[in-house]
């Protein structure tokens, strides 16, 4: 029925600055809200509405890298 996936904290974040929150809880079998409130309990940021939207730069500059 259900399974179970085992994820580290830095795969996590890994994963959610690699594109939009939607996409990357589709590959993990999650809902974009179910993702996000687990990003949330384990302190991990998550990029904000429209900044996939952005350019590669603009991307740069509000990620801080």
């Amino acid at each position: 029925m259900f399974s179970r996936t085992t994820i580290t904290r830095e795969k996590l974040y890994n994963a959610v600055w690699t594109g939009p929150v939607q996409k990357v809880a589709r590959t993990l079998g999650l809902l974009d809200v179910g993702l996000a409130k687990i990003a949330k309990k384990l302190q991990i940021p998550v990029s904000g509405h429209g900044y996939w939207a952005k350019g590669p730069m603009e991307r740069k500059l509000l990620k801080g890298t």
